[in-house]
Formats: C-alpha cells, sequence, structure tokens
C-alpha cells in the first residue's frame, strides 16, 4: 500500500542561498515530516496544555522519529498554513528562558489526517484541475 501524503509540498530553499542549500531541500521528506508532525500534535492535544516547537521537537524524537527542530519548525509553520494547527497564544517558554508561541492542532488537522491521499491520488487530482 502507498503511503499517504497531507500534502504535495517539497522543501524551498531561498535564490539567494548557496547551491547546497538547494540540495539539501531537495532531500527533505516534507511529506512524511508533515504526516509526523501532525500526528504527534494530535497525540499531544491529548495532554490538555498547548504545545511549544520545541515540546513537539521533543515528542516526536521520543516516538522514534529522526527529524531536525529545523524540519519541525518549518512543517508546523505550514500546517498553520492551511489551518492544521493554530498558534494558541505566546505563554510558552523556550529551552533559553524566552517567551515563545503555544499551539494546537485544529479540528481541520486531524481531518487531514484522517482524509490524507496516496501520490497517484494527489497527481490524479491536480490533473483534473487543471
Amino acid at each position: 500500500m502507498s503511503e499517504k501524503l497531507l500534502t504535495m509540498e517539497t522543501a524551498h530553499a531561498r535564490a539567494t542561498d548557496p547551491a547546497t542549500s538547494s540540495l539539501a531541500a531537495e532531500s527533505v521528506n516534507v511529506n512524511r515530516h508533515m504526516g509526523w508532525v501532525l500526528s504527534a500534535a494530535r497525540g499531544m492535544d491529548s495532554h490538555s496544555a498547548p504545545f511549544t516547537d520545541e515540546e513537539l521537537t521533543t515528542y516526536l524524537h521520543m516516538t522514534g522519529r529522526a527529524v531536525t527542530p529545523s524540519s519541525v519548525r518549518s512543517r508546523r509553520v505550514e500546517a498553520v498554513r492551511y489551518g492544521w494547527i493554530k498558534v494558541i497564544d505566546r505563554d510558552g517558554v523556550s529551552s533559553t528562558g524566552r517567551a515563545c508561541r503555544r499551539h494546537r492542532i485544529t479540528p481541520a488537522g486531524i481531518e487531514a489526517l484522517a482524509t490524507a491521499k496516496t501520490e497517484a491520488e494527489w497527481k490524479a487530482e491536480r490533473e483534473r484541475a487543471s
């Protein structure tokens, strides 16, 4: 069975970044990482308190997901853009003692997990739309 994907996004590098940044962006499995981030957000939702990016990264590592803090932040930003995760407040505290945002998965994020598509389904949808 094909892996279900939440998006067909690819990682991005700025045009002004060195060529190595573009090569690194191509190696990121955005779809898998987005699934991991949303699944972790869903798992953390049962703890009632909103989560910070650091807490989300720690949770992912505790569940055996090898993903960098940078990728977690990037996928969480994208999930906010899609409406799958929302910012709750700025009452979090980072490991350095600074204020930071706290987040929570939305009903749309839970729905996205439930209705993820295979790569073939995404491609067929794009072809129908064009």
